[in-house]
Parts: C-alpha cells; sequence; structure tokens
C-alpha cells in the first residue's frame, strides 16, 4: 500500500532534507541573518507547542527583492503536526527596528529547493497529478513569487491549494495546505492537537480526510481515500513492536478486526486496506457515542463517534460503495 506522507510529519522529515543556503547579497551577514530564522523559529514552536505543532527552518536566503538597497531575508519553513505537514515561505524585512515577517505563502506542495533571480522567488516542488496518490506528489514544477509589501504574489496565477497571508508578528503559521473546511460537527475539545469529535481535513486536488483524536497510544485515526482504496490510517505515540499489528474496534456487540501495516520500516503510521472491511458501514451508521478500540488485543480506551457518519461518508465517497 502506498505510504501517505502528506498526512503524517514523521514521514515527512524523510523527505525534507535541510537545503544549504544560496548565495547571499552583501550587507547582511550570515550570523545575523540566523539569529533572526532562530527567534522566528523559536516563537512559532512556543506557541505551537500545546498543539503538538512544530516547524523547521528548511532552507535560507538573502537579497534585495525590491531594489531599495537593504536586503530581505527569505525564508522556507516546513510545519509538522500530529496528522499534517506544509511548506511555507515567508519574507523579512528590516522595519527601522529590526528583522520583521511581512509576508508568507503556503500550500507550496513537497518543496525541494528555494532559490532567488533578480527580485523572484523562485520554488523548486513537486504538486500532485490528476492520477497521484495523496502520498506521492510527482509533477514538477517552479513556483514563482514576487514580493509586494504584505504579499507574495505568484507570477504566472493562482495555484491550486496555495494561499497568501498577511500576518503580524509573532503570528502563527498557516496550519494547513489549504483553507479550513466549514465545521459538520460541534465544536470540539482537543486531544494532542487533534480534534475528539470526527472532524474533515482539506487534501487540494484530492478527496477530504475524515480524521479523530485516539485513545491510549493511539494519536489520531483517519479514513480516506488513496489511489482509489479505502484506507484507515492510525498514527500512534511510538513505533509498535516487530510483528504483525491488529486492530480491533468494538461497537457494543459488533467487532471488527483489521490487519495492520506499517508505511515504511519502523514508522508510528500503520495503514489498513478498507476494500472489504464492515468499519466503514458501522462507522457510517453512528452519529455519537464511542467505540472501544483494542491494539494486538490490548485496551486503549474509546474512540469517540461524533460525527463520524458524515464525515466518513464524505472521506470514503469515492473509493468506497456503502
Amino acid at each position: 500500500m502506498k505510504c501517505i506522507r502528506m498526512l503524517v510529519a514523521v514521514l515527512a522529515v524523510s523527505l525534507l532534507g535541510m537545503a544549504g543556503g544560496g548565495a547571499r547579497a552583501a550587507g547582511l551577514d550570515k550570523a545575523a541573518a540566523d539569529a533572526v530564522v532562530q527567534r522566528y523559529v523559536a516563537v512559532q514552536n512556543s506557541e505551537g507547542k500545546a498543539d503538538e505543532e512544530s516547524i523547521k527552518a528548511s532552507q535560507t536566503e538573502v537579497a534585495d527583492l525590491n531594489g531599495d538597497g537593504k536586503e530581505e531575508i527569505v525564508l522556507w519553513t516546513t510545519l509538522f503536526g500530529p496528522t499534517y505537514w506544509n511548506n511555507s515561505v515567508t519574507v523579512f524585512a528590516d522595519d527601522g527596528h529590526g528583522y520583521a515577517p511581512e509576508a508568507t505563502v503556503s500550500g507550496l506542495g513537497q518543496v525541494q529547493k528555494i532559490s532567488i533571480r533578480d527580485d523572484l522567488i523562485l520554488v523548486k516542488t513537486q504538486v500532485l497529478g490528476p492520477h497521484d496518490s495523496i502520498c506521492c506528489p510527482t509533477v514538477d514544477k517552479v513556483i514563482s513569487l514576487r514580493w509586494q509589501g504584505a504579499r507574495l504574489v505568484d507570477t504566472h496565477g493562482a495555484r491550486d491549494g496555495a494561499r497568501s497571508s498577511q500576518r503580524p508578528q509573532g503570528a502563527k503559521a498557516p496550519k494547513s495546505a489549504a483553507p479550513a473546511p466549514e465545521n459538520i460537527s460541534p465544536p470540539a475539545l482537543t486531544q494532542h492537537g487533534v480534534a475528539n469529535v470526527w472532524q474533515l481535513r482539506p487534501v487540494a486536488g484530492h478527496a477530504p480526510v475524515a480524521t479523530v483524536a485516539g485513545p491510549g497510544v493511539v494519536q489520531s485515526v483517519s479514513l480516506m481515500c488513496d489511489g482509489g482504496t479505502p484506507v484507515i490510517a492510525v498514527a500512534v505515540k511510538a513505533r509498535p513492536p516487530a510483528g504483525a499489528v491488529n486492530l480491533g474496534l468494538d461497537f457494543g456487540g459488533a467487532v471488527v478486526n483489521l490487519p495492520l501495516q506499517r508505511a515504511t520500516a519502523g514508522a508510528t503510521l500503520l495503514l489498513g486496506d478498507l476494500s472489504r472491511s464492515e468499519l466503514p458501514r458501522l462507522l457510517a451508521s453512528h452519529s455519537s457515542g464511542v467505540a472501544r478500540l483494542r491494539i494486538n488485543g490490548g485496551l486503549q480506551g474509546n474512540l469517540p463517534l461524533s460525527g463520524v457518519r458524515p464525515t466518513s461518508q464524505a472521506a470514503l465517497a469515492s473509493c468506497y460503495r456503502y
């Protein structure tokens, strides 16, 4: 089964190595630029700690983007959350009191590197093609961005899934690569940064993903279509022991057992094929309550079912016959 890197940050780490800095304009030394970036990353990570979010500075460039004789800092960051990741580019400018973030654009696909040419920021990335599964974009693309004050403008027009945003100093980076979906279930408390009622998360170019916080060792449970296959993705908090992994769900008499396999060797993401499983039908028959969740027979606790009917049906509509 294909991996689902777009959903779980721990797998995205393997794809997004630290890129080296490119040519730098004179006037702002590397140490000063690095200090600005480190302070920004520290603030973002402090604010995201409660939601188990963190960002990584993937690449920094320095250049005069508007010809005023002052260098700007261009930063590519990768945000990691419990069940999502996102790439952003942010421009920092000297406002007379030091460097501060002026403009950010996110939803750039699977970024590989950034570079500066004249006054343009070039983002080398891969985006999802019409037949790609969620995990594995294959279409090479170079996105050309021009900094215009509080905005980063795509010189080739709008891109699916991308958004530009103006944020005040210290504001948190955007969480997902697409706008937040409309709430189809009541406002929820969160557990480990994931809602404890079922919610839909958008994925640019693909069907949305239904997700909920899990009990015990389970970080989250998600449902999605991957290349036409209905899939359940179970993110666990620690690497599971070697050997078979079985997911058990007890709906008060109706019990479903499903074998899971690791997305990659040693991964904390476990995947199950729902093509021949009754689990989606059982989930769609509930609108509240809980199901008792077990991993390899060990009881982990209650999996919430609030909101599961509409979200699971929306997530699996294109790949599962109810």
